[in-house]
């Protein structure tokens, strides 16, 4: 099959973070050009595509214009090069990776866009010119590459680099206009990520916006909350004196009346002709007028107002009130 990718690459590499890189770029290759599979992107990689057995043969004996890596790459059929990076961005310390990266920032300059598309700089996480491995990946890339000379690329055999370093330096601006180049991949990638996290973003809050409010959900409310404002508390019932509670449950009145009364409010009784509550336990005096904002849960019942008791001292019998005493309330509770 014909050659679409050159893949560049550092060998100490993970496999399956390797492979993971190589999966993510062949389903994006395979979306842009609507393929129904990554099946039919193809790429070159030289621990497989090589032969192991006579090395020096597939380097092109002294001549990297004659090695496997120059013949691949620079094939009609080959779209452009994906570089897979670990977090140290290994590949660009070695010297074979940069002269793949050399040829690779020449054939972007004669070839048309179409054809060949430069240098893509793939991780285990996403492509980052796509925007795909989120900005941490990209900031963590970007961080190594901000402070790499890649004149400070090493190879196992001194005499690869000082064929490769004077290939280099004799291309129109030398070790400065390849920085550039890589650097400018970066730059690339760092806006790419920073729009798709924008774009999220911004997809993520409208999503939130459009969320159908809760059944039951006060609908008087533009935030859907309690009176208080607290997020996901639930709706608090009206506070009642502990005195005038316990005297109710003392003398058998049920929670349940307690509750209706405590949501409705106490009615007034006209024929007290002292002006106390007739209320033959004691209860508070009349209650004063709702609080404000305070509504009650249901559309059905929200012109209802909750009241609250004028006093949370207990009635004496001269018509003044005194302090409930707390041994008393805490025994009788």
């Amino acid at each position: 099959r014909k050659v679409r990718w050159f893949v560049s690459h550092y060998w100490g590499m993970s496999f399956k973070d390797f492979v993971a890189a190589l999966r993510i770029h062949a389903d994006g290759e395979a979306l842009a050009a609507g393929w129904s599979t990554r099946s039919s992107t193809t790429f070159w990689v030289c621990s497989m595509s090589n032969n192991q057995w006579d090395v020096k043969a597939e380097l092109g004996s002294g001549d990297p214009l004659d090695s496997s890596f120059y013949l691949a790459l620079t094939s009609h059929h080959c779209r452009g090069t994906a570089m897979v990076l670990d977090n140290s961005a290994m590949p660009l310390t070695r010297s074979w990776c940069l002269f793949e990266v050399y040829q690779t920032c020449v054939l972007t300059a004669q070839r048309r866009p179409k054809d060949f598309t430069g240098l893509w700089l793939c991780t285990p996480t996403g492509v980052l010119q796509r925007g795909g491995c989120g900005v941490d990946a990209a900031v963590s890339v970007a961080h190594k590459l901000a402070s790499l000379r890649l004149e400070d690329a090493d190879a196992t055999r001194p005499e690869d680099k000082a064929m490769i370093d004077g290939c280099v330096t004799n291309m129109p601006g030398g070790f400065h206009a390849m920085n550039r180049f890589v650097r400018n991949r970066i730059k690339e990638a760092l806006h790419a990520a920073h729009a798709s996290f924008e774009s999220d973003f911004t997809n993520l809050v409208l999503a939130l916006d459009q969320v159908p409010q809760e059944e039951g959900s006060d609908e008087g409310s533009e935030d859907g909350l309690g009176d208080d404002g607290d997020a996901g508390a639930p709706r608090r019932e009206p506070t009642w004196p502990l005195p005038y509670l316990l005297r109710r449950h003392s003398s058998g009145v049920s929670r349940t009346s307690v509750l209706t009364e405590s949501a409705f409010g106490f009615a007034e009784d006209s024929n007290d002709d002292k002006g106390q509550s007739s209320d033959s336990l004691g209860g508070p005096p009349p209650l004063r007028a709702a609080r404000q904002g305070s509504r009650m849960s249901g559309a059905s019942n929200a012109s209802a107002r909750r009241r609250s008791p004028a006093s949370c001292e207990a009635p004496r019998g001269d018509g003044r009130e005194e302090p409930f005493p707390i041994e008393l309330a805490a025994a009788q509770v």
